[in-house]
């Protein structure tokens, strides 16, 4: 049987030093490069990122796809590159969403992704436990493939930076796809809690995500999660 096909959905702006360091902790940990794919969306305006050495640094990394484009916010640039995928990386069958204050911290890592799902099916969110919320909350995105195709998306795109994975969760409990590991693979290096110093793009995403992203997630679950699933037929 081959092993799943993994694609990293990676997406950072004006952080080249923290994206190049997520990218060394998937690489150096990852036991079958070959059966992993990586793809990188950044913006146009960020030169930081948008440059020949950065550019030509990427492409050193095997399997990788970078795309420049325009994003309205954080959700939006995660979201952004899914239906424009070469033939090759949109054959996948687990989707991992990770960001450039995420680090996998235990080597086989995709090894481990593998074996969860195998034991399952590519419509389950699988949740890997994260130390910090002592698993209360997963905060990186792992989903095969049919849980994609059900929604589209991998967050709901009227967030902009928080809660949205909140209601990931709570959808995957409601339609019995929801799988908790109790083990980790992977450290969110949260200013929140310590990890990081706070940058300025971290703050406003903070901001935005307590003023209108906690809103939008409380009006959802007063409504209740069985009226937010009618949209897809769930």
């Amino acid at each position: 049987m081959q092993p799943l096909k993994l694609l990293v959905n990676y997406t950072t702006r004006g952080r080249k030093d923290r994206f190049f360091d997520g990218m060394e902790s998937i690489y150096n940990n990852c036991a079958k490069p070959e059966h992993m794919r990586v793809l990188i969306s950044c913006d146009l305006d960020d030169t930081e990122m948008n440059n020949p050495d950065v550019v030509k640094r990427i492409a050193e990394y095997q399997n990788t796809y970078l795309i420049f484009g325009t994003s309205t916010g954080k959700i939006n640039a995660i979201n952004r590159d899914l239906d424009i995928l070469p033939d090759d990386f949109a054959d996948y069958d687990v989707l991992v969403n990770f960001s450039d204050d995420q680090r996998f911290t235990v080597w086989g890592w995709d090894e481990y992704i593998r074996t969860d799902f195998n034991q399952l099916d590519l419509s389950y969110y699988v949740a890997y436990l994260d130390t910090d919320t002592g698993g209360s909350l997963s905060t990186m995105f792992i989903a095969g493939k049919d849980w994609i195709n059900m929604f589209g998306w991998i967050y709901d795109p009227q967030f902009f930076s928080l809660f949205c994975d909140n209601l990931v969760e709570d959808c995957a409990k409601y339609l019995g796809k929801y799988h908790y590991t109790g083990y980790t693979i992977y450290q969110h290096l949260l200013p929140a809690f310590g990890h990081l110093p706070e940058d300025k793009m971290w703050r406003e995403q903070q901001e935005l995500g307590y003023s209108v992203d906690m809103v939008t997630y409380n009006q959802i679950i007063a409504k209740g999660i069985p009226e937010y699933l009618k949209q897809f037929n769930l």
